[in-house]
């Protein structure tokens, strides 16, 4: 509950449903918007300098 929370709460402030992340149990990134796009700290770590 607390992540839906932390997401709808950045909703309301304008932040794109593209640039809202949410981290689950195990780790993995989800991508608000389309619920499905996973990823991780590490491939994110990868991308940084794109």
């Amino acid at each position: 509950v607390l992540l839906f929370q932390d997401a709808y709460a950045y909703k309301k402030v304008g932040v794109p449903d593209t640039r809202i992340f949410t981290v689950n149990p195990k780790g993995e990134l989800i991508q608000e918007k389309t619920k499905g796009n996973k990823s991780s700290y590490t491939h994110l770590g990868e991308l940084v300098e794109h």
